[in-house]
């Protein structure tokens, strides 16, 4: 399910969370770490120094606005008791005439952005700045941060190990120096080099961490006070243990941590990218609600809904995507499932002519419903040699559909604007209306029975599926939308991506059968709705916000 709009958004993963690494959300700060503090910082043999830290992305799909690569300035701040520490920071963005700067002062978030207007002929060279360029500043919520071990919480968390390998060469670094940590689910390991600084790896992604001789300049942006007002603390100071000091600070590891019996098993770093398992095939992408027009023929790209996928799919030979009418059809339309299957059995003319074979079908949200029942009603079937990857398919229905057919009705509210976005405006058109959730009142026993049916064939001809159990999302355009859905409609459980609840996107599944990290064949993540489409790319520091690499890893 996608916007009904066809204006090709580009989505942008936001980067405050850049300097957030640093910090933690708010809240007593006797409950973080391991409880070990080190005592009065203010006592440390060595001023607290200044950091940068440069980000280096490993893959496309992680870019942040466009960039593999960028820096972070922090400056340290102990608390009057000298007990724990936090950081104001700042990061700048570029993207064409556009600076975005994301700065974090005294726990208060902020994002500044600033447009330089083009000059025209009639423009002289004497103009001032504030004539040529535009600027806004908001402050950002708690919610606009990720949920995610944060950084100093991890120092806290650090195992020394003996070695560490990163795409099986051994990451050189001195006995006593050499740390695991684990991030929001993600393996790193760090290398501590005294007063030259820190380095820490990852399979996607590294940060080289120095220390700066000087305080960097760092002010929070000015705002009217009604919208200073509606500012709120996102981050609070964190306890830190004696290793957290030295690696924050350039100081000697104290001997008791670095000559420690306790070591921890080594770290291994996969590489950050997968190779293709399986065999080789065409791959034909089936895209959900949303769409408000149709191709007769297989399309060769459609970048609007799926984004670009082209260096993440080592298995796809080919790329084709159906596009078809979903706002006006719904998925249990008898003919369009007979369109999908002449199309899908057209990509291989081995086999016979009604069985899809050699195929990777890779279908979002309502279009793996049709596809479903495509097979369960007999217009085709799905041989072994294909494969079938399923992402966010509502099996049992959403109550996005039913909370639209009563509203429709009602008055127009902002939820109702939101969730049209999705499903068309009133009156409620086919395609939502064929999404009533099963067993309710807009179901119908011709329904229940259709999704009875396609939840069999799911079960057995489904070879992954990726599911939310949190409508959290990564950085995008469409992220608010999704919170307001995820909070507002009526679901069935608070586990769900805005639109489909983990249990309907499960069909049958036992829960359970479902691992967080990117790497597990059925895959329940912390994504959105439209997350789920590949279009938003892969977070930067959680194992269950990768779904690009997902669909890289799975075959």
């Amino acid at each position: 399910m996608r916007l009904s709009s066809t204006s090709p958004f580009r989505c942008i993963a936001l980067a405050c969370v850049a300097f957030a690494v640093l910090t933690t959300p708010a809240a007593s700060a006797v409950q973080k770490g391991k409880g070990t503090v080190h005592g009065d910082l203010r006592t440390s043999s060595k001023e607290w120094p200044s950091l940068k830290l440069h980000f280096t992305l490993k893959r496309n799909s992680m870019q942040v606005y466009g960039e593999s690569a960028f820096d972070v300035y922090a400056n340290p701040v102990v608390s009057s008791d000298g007990l724990s520490v936090t950081y104001d920071g700042y990061a700048d963005f570029n993207e064409g005439p556009t600076l975005t700067r994301y700065t974090l002062v005294d726990g208060i978030a902020y994002s500044t952005t600033t447009t330089k207007a083009e000059e025209d002929q009639t423009q002289t060279q004497t103009q001032t700045q504030s004539e040529t360029s535009s600027s806004k500043s908001e402050c950002l919520q708690a919610n606009m941060l990720p949920h995610l071990d944060l950084m100093i919480s991890a120092l806290n968390d650090a195992v020394p190990v003996y070695n560490a390998t990163l795409e099986s060469k051994r990451i050189k670094c001195s006995a006593g120096d050499l740390f695991k940590l684990k991030f929001g689910g993600l393996n790193l390991a760090l290398c501590a080099s005294g007063s030259d600084g820190v380095h820490v790896y990852g399979s996607d992604l590294e940060i080289v961490v120095k220390y700066l001789d000087a305080p960097v300049k760092i002010t929070a942006p000015k705002l009217d006070a009604k919208a200073a007002s509606e500012c709120e603390t996102v981050v609070d100071a964190t306890a830190v243990t004696s290793t957290t000091v030295a690696l924050l600070t350039g100081e000697t590891i104290p001997e008791s941590d670095s000559r420690s019996l306790d070591f921890g098993e080594d770290v291994d770093l996969a590489s950050s990218s997968c190779t293709c398992r399986s065999t080789p095939r065409p791959c034909l992408f089936i895209h959900g609600l949303g769409i408000d027009y149709a191709k007769e023929e297989l399309q060769d790209s459609f970048t609007y809904y799926w984004g670009n996928l082209t260096d993440h799919a080592p298995c796809c030979t080919d790329f084709k995507y159906m596009i078809w009418n979903s706002v006006e059809t719904g998925w249990n339309n008898e003919t369009q499932q007979q369109t999908l299957c002449d199309l899908a059995t057209s990509l291989v003319e081995s086999g016979p002519p009604t069985e899809i074979t050699d195929t990777i079908i890779v279908t979002h949200s309502m279009g793996g419903l049709m596809l479903a029942s495509a097979i369960a009603n007999g217009k085709c079937s799905l041989g072994n040699s294909s494969s079938w990857v399923a992402t966010s398919p509502p099996m049992t229905g959403s109550m996005g559909s039913d909370f639209a057919q009563e509203s429709c009705a009602g008055e127009h509210t902002v939820l109702m604007e939101a969730l049209g976005n999705i499903t068309g405006q009133c009156p409620v058109l086919g395609a939502t209306k064929s999404l009533g959730y099963e067993g309710e009142e807009h179901s119908s026993i011709e329904l229940d029975a259709a999704y009875e049916a396609a939840q069999e064939v799911y079960l057995t001809r489904v070879h992954a599926a990726m599911c939310s159990n949190s409508y959290a999302g990564l950085f995008s355009l469409y992220q608010a939308m999704y919170w307001l859905l995820g909070a507002a409609l009526p679901h069935k459980s608070s586990k769900n991506d805005g639109m489909v609840e983990f249990q309907s996107c499960a069909g049958g599944f036992p829960l359970d059968q479902f691992g967080d990290h990117y790497l597990d064949q059925f895959y329940v993540t912390r994504l959105n709705h439209a997350d789920t489409t590949f279009y938003n790319g892969d977070g930067l520091f959680s194992s269950a916000k990768k779904p690009i690499k997902w669909f890289e890893c799975v075959l």
